[in-house]
């Protein structure tokens, strides 16, 4: 049988956002493996991706630092996937 076209939708935008997940995952990681072996914290490379957007800030701590740049890794994943028609 075939699937009705709002299921088939709904497979593919959670394909596309699991996929888009996995390659930011894999960017963070990344960067972690690329500076860590560099002697770098993975704190610090955290952080140092934040204060492109929230400046001398996000060294002071916080979840903050630490969180904004797995959203940004997402965003920027998501962004690079299809356009909407």
């Amino acid at each position: 049988m075939s699937e009705s076209n709002g299921n088939g939708r709904n497979r593919v935008a959670q394909a596309i956002i699991l996929g888009a997940l996995a390659v930011a995952a894999l960017d963070i990681l990344d960067a972690f493996v690329f500076f860590g072996v560099r002697g770098v914290a993975p704190v610090r490379i955290l952080q140092n991706i934040a204060s492109g957007v929230l400046g001398r800030e996000a060294f002071s701590g916080g979840v903050l630092g630490v969180g904004v740049p797995a959203a940004l890794a997402a965003r920027a994943a998501l962004g690079a996937g299809p356009s909407r028609p």
